[in-house]
């Protein structure tokens, strides 16, 4: 993994580019690999960027890409971002983007579709669209997505999406239609659906996710009949229904499922105790590390721990 070590004596145009950020209040960080002694930008934007200021910005963010790639973009929450810094903006070498509670507009889902080394992408409650979800099917090498608090529904995702391995679509617009668009990301193994408006009709094609692991489905309408579903996914490890209409009786079913080790369900009877049924638990604070396995799956294969961030 990459890790700050040192500055090093850069160009002038170098210089300037991140003096010109830093100025603008933004974390500009510079990381080198332990074993290629590759540099790497990791860009951190702490302040508003007006209209005025963008075209400066974007400059000073393609000049740093020119000497040493600009891999990781990130923004606090709920900072305003003119859209004019996307505009035209090219960041190839960018692998990760974390820009959660910033709304955004299409200018900024043309960036990410043209980033062909993009791997993971934070998007939760930034205001995407269908139109911009459609953009960002583009970009062929993404393994992990956080889409949730958006109004989508996939509806206009036509194919792409094809390699992605995480997606957390959490309180979105999804519903059974959705399921059409899911059911051909055959190699996604972690997905979350909770809070959106799945019953046991939506669950019909689920059976084509076979590399799946861990599912969530809290907080929405299934029920025992979505057993046999569930029960098709062999490879299924993690399963949370808190907040669903499995009863006790269906969720001992649940537990039947060979590979199944922790099941999450808030709503365990006292009658079901860990100790008579030990996949049970109420507890999924305790064991929810999604970010941390999502980020471990999209670099899995890299053949260098230096390329996760």
């Amino acid at each position: 993994m990459c890790s700050a070590v040192r500055w090093y004596r850069l160009a002038n145009a170098e210089y300037y580019a991140r003096r010109t950020l830093g100025k603008s209040g933004y974390s500009v960080l510079l990381f080198v690999s332990r074993k290629t002694q590759c540099k790497r930008y990791d860009i951190r934007l702490k302040a508003n960027i007006q209209d005025s200021d963008a075209c400066v910005i974007r400059q000073a963010l393609e000049t740093l890409d020119s000497y040493s790639p600009v891999a990781y973009l990130r923004a606090e929450p709920g900072i305003r971002i003119s859209p004019e810094l996307f505009r035209g903006l090219e960041l190839p070498s960018l692998t990760l983007v974390k820009l959660n509670d910033v709304e955004l507009d299409d200018s900024f889902w043309e960036v990410v579709a043209r980033s062909e080394n993009l791997r993971l992408l934070y998007m939760e409650n930034s205001e995407l669209t269908n139109s911009g979800l459609s953009k960002i099917s583009r970009a062929e090498n993404l393994k992990a997505l956080w889409i949730g608090r958006n109004d989508v529904d996939f509806s206009s995702v036509k194919g792409g999406f094809s390699g992605l391995r995480a997606l957390r679509a959490n309180d979105t617009a999804v519903n059974g239609t959705s399921m059409a668009a899911l059911a051909k990301m055959q190699q996604l193994e972690m997905l979350d659906l909770s809070g959106t408006s799945l019953d046991n009709q939506s669950l019909t094609r689920i059976h084509k996710l076979q590399a799946l692991h861990r599912l969530y489905v809290a907080d929405t309408q299934l029920s025992d009949a979505t057993g046999d579903q569930l029960r098709n996914l062999p490879n299924l490890r993690i399963l949370n229904i808190s907040g669903t209409q499995f009863t006790p009786p269906g969720v001992s079913r649940l537990t039947e499922h060979t590979s199944l080790e922790v099941i999450f369900w808030e709503e365990v009877p006292k009658e079901m105790n860990r100790a008579s049924n030990p996949r049970i638990s109420g507890l999924l604070p305790r064991y929810d590390n999604w970010d941390e396995e999502a980020r471990r799956v999209a670099f899995r294969e890299m053949k260098s721990r230096d390329a996760a961030p």
